[in-house]
């Protein structure tokens, strides 16, 4: 193309030289046209391979990015795909299956979005021709099984297998260590944490299993993840959490355990956490909250505690969450919506809104073992109350059972109530 427009140049300055260098208009249309030729032939050569596009695609040259989200799109749109494309969307078509030739095409590519699809599996060399690729998406698929080494060729920072059909997952799935900081394996089937695969993504900074069938997690399962800064276990079947779980990730700065079975709490769970800034412990079957539990969290920000619909217990133990709350409001995700379950007299009534009127309620109230709310305990006095059930009374009355632990009718008098 040069040596072309060398050679004009050379005609155009023997034609002025011919003419005793008067311009002649037929040779001045004449070098327009060529030049206007010779131009868009040089454009033509140059954007080749750029301009182009697949069908049922739409190509972004700015950006290098090509998106295809066209339902009739049954096969890997190789024809006319720009051979610079960086980020690559493919997404709510029917394509089935997805090739390393496939992908040998665009060997820039850094950022594949294939969700939505009907993909159901995946070759183990799929990614060996994208040396670049740091972001895979798979969202939404049929994927229940993939061989072994399938992310070991790409230096992948962010994978996501989210909403697909895996009951299990493999360590062999990296060949080696992965610098791997983005894993999100919620939405499948999944009914223990894969500490295998955990133990190949030391990098990792935020894990997400929500929406699994996650019964327990094994001791020492997530030791190896320092740098973990968000986990999110929201929506399993976790009725308990050993004491130690978090002893290692002291990085973590937001904990989403809503949505599952737990009933209780180690008192030193979220010891050594002095970074969180957001738990989430709604919808679980909590009655008490462990004394000094919520003390361990310095970093906590406003509205980062969510404690509601939980079926708390407003007996003698409720103390510690209610004083907390009367001194970290703010920092309670509505913090009147978190209520009592039981007893039946203060059923709905809002924790934060319980009264302590005397130091004598509190002492009583901290040996359960002397407290009952009774519902066949009559009162005897005073008379306007006499033979009306004590669970009964508004505001709630406190029965004190002497140390023999007799049931009978007592004499007593109104004193002690929220």
């Amino acid at each position: 193309m040069v040596a072309s427009i060398q050679e004009f140049n050379a005609v155009k300055t023997q034609v002025r030289r011919s003419t005793g260098g008067h311009k002649d208009p037929y040779i001045q249309v004449m070098t327009v046209w060529f030049t206007l030729a010779l131009t868009l032939l040089c454009l033509a050569c140059c954007c080749h391979g750029t301009m182009s596009c697949p069908t049922l695609c739409k190509c972004y040259p700015r950006r290098a990015e090509v998106v295809c989200s066209e339902v009739p799109l049954t096969q890997f749109p190789s024809e006319g795909l720009p051979e610079n494309t960086t980020l690559l969307t493919i997404q709510y078509t029917n394509i089935t299956s997805i090739t390393e030739e496939d992908l040998k095409a665009i060997p820039l590519l850094e950022g594949l979005h294939l969700y939505s699809n009907n993909l159901k599996n995946l070759s183990s060399d799929l990614l060996r021709g994208v040396p670049r690729l740091n972001t895979l998406d798979l969202t939404g698929n049929k994927l229940a099984y993939l061989p072994p080494n399938v992310f070991s060729h790409a230096p992948l920072q962010t994978l996501v297998l989210k909403n697909n059909m895996f009951e299990k997952v493999h360590g062999e799935w990296f060949s080696h260590s992965s610098n791997l900081t983005w894993l999100d394996i919620s939405g499948n089937r999944l009914t223990t944490v894969p500490s295998a695969l955990l133990q190949k993504v030391p990098h990792l900074e935020n894990l997400d299993l929500a929406h699994n069938r996650l019964e327990k997690i094994s001791l020492n399962s997530l030791d190896g993840l320092t740098k973990l800064e968000r986990l999110n276990l929201q929506n399993n079947k976790l009725s308990s959490l050993d004491a130690s779980i978090f002893n290692n990730n002291r990085n973590l700065t937001y904990l989403f355990v809503s949505e599952n079975q737990l009933e209780k709490l180690p008192a030193t769970i979220l010891r050594g956490l002095t970074k969180l800034q957001g738990v989430s412990l709604d919808d679980n079957k909590l009655t008490h909250i462990p004394p000094g539990l919520l003390d361990q969290l310095p970093s906590l920000h406003d509205e980062g505690l969510d404690l509601t619909t939980n079926p708390w217990l407003c007996d003698g133990k409720v103390e510690y969450l209610w004083r907390w709350l009367q001194k970290n409001k703010a920092k309670a995700f509505t913090a009147e919506n978190i209520v009592c379950a039981k007893p039946l007299s203060l059923q709905g009534r809002s924790v934060l809104a319980l009264k302590e009127e005397t130091e004598y309620f509190w002492r009583w109230l901290m040996h359960p073992q002397n407290v009952l709310f009774l519902e066949e305990v009559p009162c005897a006095s005073p008379e306007v109350l006499k033979n009306q059930q004590v669970v009964s009374l508004r505001p709630s009355i406190v029965v004190l059972v002497p140390p023999w632990g007799s049931r009978r009718q007592i004499d007593f008098h109104i004193g002690v109530h929220l």
